[in-house]
């Protein structure tokens, strides 16, 4: 965890006293995902569609099932 995703955290706590975990992502990371996406070259693909989510936590086996 970085400091800077530290430091907003902490703010969140202070401001809205709400305990948010906060990921730090660079531009680079986010265009490789884009561009490691396996949809890109599904026929009719239109990205403005699609979602992503990052995890803060690994998943339990029980949550992949659901």
């Amino acid at each position: 965890m970085s400091a800077l995703s530290v430091s907003i955290e902490q703010a969140i706590l202070e401001r809205f006293n709400y305990i948010i975990p906060v990921m730090i992502r660079t531009n680079q990371e986010l265009s490789d995902l884009f561009f490691s996406n396996p949809f890109l070259g599904e026929t009719n693909f239109d990205p403005s569609k699609m979602a992503v989510l990052f995890l803060h936590d690994k998943p339990s086996e029980s949550q992949i099932q659901k």
